[in-house]
């Protein structure tokens, strides 16, 4: 399960199997019922069949962990939720589950090697989904640090005895430079907004 199951070529009984279940319990959830689906605008559109959606989701290892998250959640009539690439939960930014809808799962399983995804809005939209699950892993590994006592039933270490100041200002370092290299992207797609805005009113 390395790689996921579709890297050898066609499924087994057993990922078959897999992907019949994890396929129907896509299609009767209300958030994952097939829709069409667009990336990019015009030209880009993503229209593929459930059946070919799983099959992409189990070509990843995540994948394969994400069916099985959902036949199990689906048999037992809950709400399906995303995983991560450990199987476990993924959480937003304000510490909530994710649950699963039609375009979030053919986001993160487009289908296409990442070879011939390497450049545009899809590599971008990609690496993008990088960077929040890697911020979503920090605020959580932020959370279990917090948590850790200084003995059992005893109170929380760091929030008695705090931790390097050094260790502590470098690490701000970085998110800090991250931070405003975000808030440039930011500007520079809200100045382009304005700009495109301008000249369709400028051409009304």
């Amino acid at each position: 399960m390395e790689h996921g199951f579709g890297d050898s070529g066609r499924l087994g009984i057993a990922q078959t199997e897999l992907a019949v279940k994890a396929a129907y319990y896509m299609a009767v959830s209300e958030p994952m019922a097939l829709q069409r689906e667009v990336f990019g605008g015009s030209g880009d559109e993503d229209d593929r069949t459930l059946p070919v959606v799983v099959r992409a989701m189990l070509s990843r290892r995540r994948g394969v962990f994400q069916a099985y998250e959902i036949v199990r959640a689906g048999r037992r009539g809950q709400k399906l939720y995303e995983v991560d690439e450990a199987g476990m939960l993924t959480l937003t930014a304000g510490g909530e589950t994710r649950e699963l809808s039609d375009s979030l799962v053919r986001h993160t399983y487009n289908g296409e090697p990442l070879a011939e995804v390497a450049s545009g809005f899809k590599a971008a939209s990609l690496r993008w989904a990088d960077v929040t699950t890697a911020v979503e892993a920090l605020k959580k590994s932020v959370a279990n640090m917090a948590r850790v006592p200084i003995h059992v039933g005893g109170a929380n270490l760091v929030e008695r005895d705090g931790w390097e100041s050094e260790q502590v200002s470098s690490l701000r370092s970085k998110l800090d430079r991250i931070d405003r290299t975000l808030a440039d992207w930011a500007d520079r797609y809200d100045d382009l907004d304005e700009s495109g805005a301008r000249e369709s009113e400028e051409h009304a």
